[in-house]
C-alpha cells in the first residue's frame, strides 16, 4: 500500500516537472528550429526526415543526397533529429514543425 502511494506521489511530481520543462522550453526550441531551418529547402528536408532514406528525401525536396546527409550531420549535433529506431542509418525529426507554428512549405 505504502509503496503504491509513494509511486503515485513520485509520478505526480514527475508530471509536474515535465509540464514546466515543456512550458519553459517551447520558445527556445522554436528559436533553435528557426535558426537551423532558415529556408524552405531545409524545412522540407527536416519535415521529410521521418525514417525515410536520404535518397527518398532528396527526391521529395529536390536536392542532392549529400545535401540531406550534411544537414542530418548538423542536426544530430544540435538535437533536432534522432536516429530512427526502425531504420538503421536513417534519422527522424525530434519535433513537429506545426507544433511551433513553423510552415514546412
Amino acid at each position: 500500500m505504502q509503496s503504491d502511494q509513494h509511486s503515485e506521489e513520485i509520478l505526480s511530481v514527475l508530471q509536474s516537472i515535465e509540464k514546466w520543462i515543456k512550458i519553459t522550453s517551447i520558445p527556445r526550441v522554436k528559436e533553435i528550429l528557426e535558426l537551423a531551418l532558415p529556408t524552405t529547402e531545409t524545412k522540407k528536408i527536416y519535415n521529410y526526415s521521418d525514417g525515410r532514406s536520404q535518397k527518398e528525401i532528396a527526391e521529395l525536396a529536390n536536392v542532392t543526397q549529400p545535401t540531406v546527409s550534411n544537414y542530418w550531420k548538423k542536426w544530430i549535433k544540435i538535437g533536432i533529429v534522432k536516429e530512427s529506431p526502425k531504420y538503421k542509418g536513417r534519422y527522424e525529426k525530434s519535433f513537429m514543425l506545426e507544433d511551433f507554428d513553423i510552415k514546412a512549405e
